[in-house]
C-alpha cells in the first residue's frame, strides 16, 4: 500500500482551456465550472474532438494527479494525459501512456463464469450506469513541473451515447505524509434523499444522489510536516476549495471506489499529544 494522498490547489480555474470539438452550448471551459452537472459535451467521438489542454499561469506548483469528475466514459475507453511545453509541439515533460479508464473492481473471485464481466473483473454496463457520478483520476509517479499545456486525450470510439463528456477537471500539486493514516478510517456513502410517511403509512420519496465521504487520521507527524503541509493545505482550503482525495495511490482494483474530488468538511486542529509527533484528521465530503 501506497501512503494516502490529498491533491489540493487547482489549477484549472485560472488556466486557459481550449482544444478538442465541443458543443457551442456545452463548451469545454465548462469544466472549470464546480457545478458537475454543468457537463463539457464534445460534438462526437472523434478522437481529435475528444482531447482538451489545460494551460495553468505562469507561475505554479508541481503536478501530482489529474482527476476529471462526472463521466461518462464507456468501458472501453482510454485516456492519455501529456504534459509539455505546447500542444504537439516542443519538450514532453510526462507522458502517461494510453490508460484504460476503467480498471478491475472484482477480484476472481468474486464473479461467476457466467457473469457478464467475467474476463475483464470490471464493472457491468448496467453497473456502470446507476447510481454514481463516476471519476477518473490519475496519478503521476512523482510530482511534475511542466511549463505550458497538459493535455487530456481521451479515446472512447465506442460511447454509447455517441460523445465524451465530462463534468468537471482538477490539475492539482498533493501531498503523501511520510507516516501513513492510522486506523481506523471510515470510508463510505450518505443520501441526502428525503422519505415522507404519510398518516396511512404510504411513503413519499424524494430521491437524491449519493455521495461518498472518507474520514482519516494521521497520528505520527512531524512538527514540520504538520505546520508546513497539514496546517497550510487547511488554510489553503478551507472548507470551500476543492481537495482531491485518494486512498492508496497504488490500488487498483478499488481505486475508483475510493478516489474522488471533494472539499474538507472541517478543518481539524493540529493536535500535539507527545513530544515527537503531531496529529489531525481530514475528513472528505465528495463534490457531486
Amino acid at each position: 500500500m501506497a501512503n494516502s494522498m490529498l491533491g489540493y490547489g487547482n489549477y484549472v480555474d485560472a488556466s486557459a482551456v481550449s482544444h478538442g470539438g465541443w458543443l457551442s452550448s456545452l463548451p469545454v471551459t465548462n469544466l472549470q465550472n464546480r457545478t458537475r452537472g454543468k457537463v463539457a459535451r464534445s460534438v462526437d467521438t472523434d478522437p481529435g474532438n475528444t482531447r482538451f489542454a489545460i494551460r495553468p499561469p505562469g507561475v505554479h506548483d508541481p503536478v501530482r494527479a489529474i482527476s476529471l469528475a462526472n463521466i461518462n466514459f464507456s468501458l472501453g475507453a482510454k485516456v492519455r494525459i501529456t504534459g509539455g511545453n505546447k500542444v504537439g509541439v516542443g519538450i514532453q515533460h510526462y507522458d502517461s501512456g494510453w490508460v484504460s479508464a476503467w480498471g478491475a473492481v472484482y477480484a476472481p473471485n468474486q464473479l461467476q463464469w457466467e457473469d457478464s464481466n467475467w474476463w475483464g473483473h470490471k464493472y457491468s454496463e448496467t453497473e456502470r450506469l446507476a447510481g454514481t457520478n463516476w471519476t477518473f483520476t490519475h496519478v503521476l509517479p512523482q510530482k511534475v513541473y511542466a511549463p505550458g499545456d497538459w493535455q487530456v486525450d481521451v479515446d472512447d470510439p465506442a460511447n454509447p451515447d455517441a460523445y465524451v463528456q465530462i463534468g468537471r477537471a482538477l490539475l492539482v500539486t498533493a501531498w503523501q505524509p511520510v507516516v501513513n493514516i492510522s486506523y481506523p478510517t471510515e470510508h463510505g456513502w450518505e443520501n441526502k434523499t428525503v422519505v415522507q410517511e404519510a398518516r396511512s403509512g404510504a411513503e413519499y420519496i424524494y430521491p437524491s444522489p449519493p455521495f461518498r465521504t472518507a474520514r482519516v487520521m494521521l497520528d505520527w507527524m512531524s512538527v514540520n510536516e504538520a505546520f508546513g503541509h497539514a496546517f497550510e493545505i487547511q488554510r489553503r482550503s478551507g472548507i470551500d476549495q476543492e481537495v482531491l482525495y485518494v486512498y492508496d495511490p497504488a490500488d487498483t482494483l478499488h481505486a475508483s471506489r475510493r478516489s474522488f474530488s471533494g472539499r474538507l468538511r472541517k478543518l481539524s486542529p493540529i493536535e500535539h499529544p507527545m513530544l515527537s509527533a503531531n496529529k489531525t484528521v481530514f475528513e472528505v465530503k465528495e463534490q457531486i
